[in-house]
């Protein structure tokens, strides 16, 4: 600033009053410019993406006028069973995280099925199982939903009866050294671009999705089934 302030004067001297004008003008383009840079540093430092977020269980919300729905056994703390995820978008868990592959076992007794649950759902970890969604929460926090894929007619077919689930059948996870027994609720067909069916819901459930028709990926088929026990194996 003091060689600023002793080349002005210097402008003056000299009656130069073209090079003063410009030298304002730069001084105020200068100003402009640090100003813009601050706010904009300021403004992106306060906001925060809307999805995905990342969340422990301990940062998911948990008013007690909101309690999820499913029924599980006393083995499961009464506080672990009211802690609410969001339910209006996709977010990633520390726990989801941190899961790797097999850690979960999935058993559906009507596709004669018991596979380990690969993490992720893209090429590799298909080809080897069903596999968790980056955007699935793991059985036991809150109102998960444990939303898994597979496919129907390639790799190992896992799901190529998926369609047959029907009223009255029980599905099961292996995690953690606990069962979760989950109960048959619904069949839908979406659009292959819909995401809505993973979100997390005011109960914990386990959602199987795949392609359909067979053979096709233009849509996709979602099994959901809503949680009604847990107990330690």
């Amino acid at each position: 600033m003091k060689r600023l302030s002793e080349w002005m004067r210097s402008v003056i001297k000299k009656g130069n009053m073209l090079s003063l004008t410009g030298a304002g003008l730069f001084v105020l383009g200068a100003l402009l410019i640090g100003f813009a840079v601050f706010s904009n540093f300021f403004a992106s430092k306060s906001q925060l993406p809307e999805s995905p977020v990342i969340v422990s269980s301990s940062e998911s919300s948990s008013e007690s006028s909101a309690v999820s729905s499913a029924v599980v056994s006393s083995s499961q703390p009464e506080e672990e069973a009211a802690l609410l995820y969001p339910t209006d978008r996709l977010f990633i868990t520390r726990g989801r995280q941190e899961y790797t592959d097999g850690a979960m076992i999935l058993r559906v007794p009507r596709l004669d099925l018991e596979a380990p649950v690969m993490s992720g759902t893209d090429d590799q970890a298909l080809k080897k199982s069903v596999g968790l969604y980056e955007y699935a929460q793991l059985p036991g926090e809150g109102n998960s939903n444990v939303s898994i894929a597979g496919h129907r007619d390639i790799y190992g077919c896992e799901f190529y009866y998926i369609d047959t689930v029907t009223d009255g059948d029980l599905l099961y996870l292996e995690y953690d050294g606990t069962l979760y027994t989950y109960r048959y609720l619904k069949t839908e067909i979406v659009e292959a671009d819909d995401w809505g069916p993973i979100y997390s819901k005011e109960f914990s459930c386990l959602t199987l999705t795949s392609c359909h028709p067979i053979g096709t990926s233009q849509k996709r088929i979602i099994v959901t089934a809503e949680l009604v026990s847990s107990a330690a194996q």
